[in-house]
Formats: structure tokens, C-alpha cells, sequence
């Protein structure tokens, strides 16, 4: 989040911007994703749609976290531009659609929340939230390769194309690419030149980290499977109320005494929105924890490097 925050107030700084507006959507936009990342993200959303039908997705839920369990009376400039950041969706092009009020904004919510394919068709209200939109893609498009290297995930090259293959230079190119090609206009933009070398790098990305074979079967093997246990245990500790559940004394308790004047207590909420809205709070290294204490007698087993190992 600090990333792409400090991507985003260098982009919106130089076009002139709302940097404050820009800060609160960067700091807010991640804040729903799940452990595990995207591939804990779709495990949670199989998990939550098989019992409610209803779709969990991790910038949706970033707008729940700061209007609905915390309630922030944030403004719906930046609740649009957090719900509208997710920068699996790539444009060359991205011109504000307005937010009219919150019926609306509600209503596009819901819309996702039941059709996850109408994630795909949504645009920030404003420049600043269009801004922080290709600042995520920006920032973690270099830096996952970083962190690829780091944990000798491939030996293969990276390609070098017209934007770099290094976090540095690719963070640079793109940031300028996008203010020469932005500045006094009403859309943020790069040209076709940077756009399509973006997209490339973001495929093979995929093919090379998020695609990669041991990745996938660590997670399809030992996480999948423990999500969809922890998610029935959590579930059914909540429903049967056993109060020493983790759910009630690490979760519940939490949400409580953050924020005690709610017109519903926290608890009688639906059951499963609760238990989704534990489970994205999680880190990874805290989901293994949770999962080994609960489930102590599993063969199931992820071990994890602390940072001093």
C-alpha cells in the first residue's frame, strides 16, 4: 500500500492532483485482501458464494473493512476509487464515470458482490482514484519479479522490453509515461508503446510467478483445503456460539471494543460475512497458526520462514 501510495502522490503531484485524496484511496485500497493473495482471495469467494451466493472480492471488501465493520464516514470519492482500484484489469485509457451518491454506489457494489464479471467494468469517479488505479498495476508489476528472485522461484529472465524488466526501471519508465501523456488532460493515460509493453510484462508475469507450478500446487494441495476447512470451523463455532473460538476472541471482540456504538451488535450480523470478514483480516503466517492450533491433529502443513530464519 505504500507503494503504490508513493507512486500515486509522484503522479498526482506532477498533474496537479488532490494528494490527499489520492493518500486516503492508495492507504484504504488493499486493506481487504486475503491471505494467500489472490489465489486465498478466490478460495474465500468459493467458500462465501457456495453458502450466501453471494461474491467475495478483495476490493469490495476494502470498501466493507472502512464503511461497514469500522465506519469511517469516509467520503464516496474515495470509497469509488478503492472499490474501483483493482489493477488486474489493465486500460490504456481510464477517464472518470461519476459517482451520482451512495444509492448508487451501493447498488454498484451489490451488482459485483452478485456478478463478479461486473468487476471488471469499473472506473473510479474521479482522476485521483484513476491515478492510484495504474499506480497499483505500476508497483506491484516490478516488484513481484523482485520478490520472485528473492525466493528463487524461476530461472528464467525476466525480458527486457520498452519499459525495463527491473523494479527500478520500470516503476521510472512507467511514472513518466504516464504524467507526459496525462498532463492537463481529463483521462489519465500512457501511450500504446508503454500500454502494450505493460500488458506483456503483466503476462509474463503470469506465466513465469503466479502460474508457476510449485506455487499452484501449494496452494491447490494445502491451501485450498484449509480454507475450506477453516471456513466451516469458524462458521460453525460462530453459529453454535462457543465464545473460546478464535472467531469470537481474536475477531468478534476486536470489532467490538474498536467501535462499541453499532444499532446491531457486530456478532448478530449474517454468520457469513463474519467469517469472511475474519478470514481476509488474516496474514498468511497467522492463517497457517490459526489452521495448525484448531486443527492440530492434520497432515495438512505449510511451513513458513520467519524473518530471522
Amino acid at each position: 500500500m505504500q507503494l503504490v501510495s508513493r507512486i500515486a502522490r509522484t503522479v498526482g503531484r506532477a498533474l496537479r492532483l488532490n494528494l490527499d485524496l489520492i493518500e486516503a484511496i492508495a492507504l484504504g485500497h488493499d486493506i481487504g485482501h486475503t491471505p494467500f493473495g489472490h489465489a486465498g482471495e478466490s478460495y474465500l469467494d468459493g467458500c462465501l458464494y457456495r453458502e450466501t451466493g453471494r461474491h467475495f472480492a478483495h476490493n469490495l471488501h476494502s470498501v466493507r473493512v472502512l464503511d461497514g465493520i469500522f465506519p469511517y464516514n469516509i467520503t464516496i470519492q474515495t470509497l469509488s476509487g478503492i472499490a474501483c482500484h483493482d489493477g488486474e484489469f489493465e486500460l490504456a485509457k481510464y477517464r472518470p464515470c461519476p459517482m451520482t451518491d451512495f444509492a448508487a454506489f451501493d447498488e454498484m457494489i451489490a451488482a459485483c458482490e452478485a456478478d463478479k464479471s461486473n468487476i471488471r467494468r469499473l472506473i473510479p469517479s474521479t482522476l485521483e482514484g484513476c491515478v492510484v488505479r495504474i499506480s497499483d498495476i505500476i508497483a506491484y508489476l516490478g516488484k513481484d519479479r523482485q520478490d520472485a528472485a528473492r525466493a528463487h522461484l524461476t530461472d528464467e529472465t525476466f525480458p527486457a522490453g520498452s519499459i525495463g524488466s527491473h523494479n527500478a526501471e520500470i516503476i521510472n519508465n512507467l511514472i513518466v509515461n504516464v504524467i507526459d501523456n496525462s498532463y492537463g488532460k481529463d483521462y489519465i493515460a500512457m501511450d500504446e508503446t508503454h500500454f502494450a509493453a505493460l500488458s506483456d510484462a503483466k503476462r509474463v508475469n503470469y506465466d513465469l510467478i503466479y502460474k508457476n507450478k510449485r506455487v499452484r500446487d501449494e496452494m491447490e494441495n494445502a491451501v485450498r483445503p484449509m480454507m475450506e476447512e477453516l471456513y466451516a470451523r469458524l462458521l460453525s463455532d460462530l453459529v453454535g456460539k462457543r465464545y473460546d473460538s478464535p472467531i469470537f476472541t481474536h475477531h468478534i471482540r476486536y470489532v467490538n471494543e474498536a467501535h462499541y456504538r453499532r444499532a446491531v451488535p457486530y456478532e448478530e450480523g449474517e454468520p457469513n460475512r463474519i467469517v469472511a470478514d475474519y478470514i481476509a483480516s488474516m496474514t498468511d503466517d497467522y492463517f497457517v497458526d490459526l489452521y495448525a492450533y484448531l486443527f492440530p491433529d492434520s497432515k495438512r502443513k505449510i511451513n513458513y520462514h520467519g524473518y530471522f530464519d
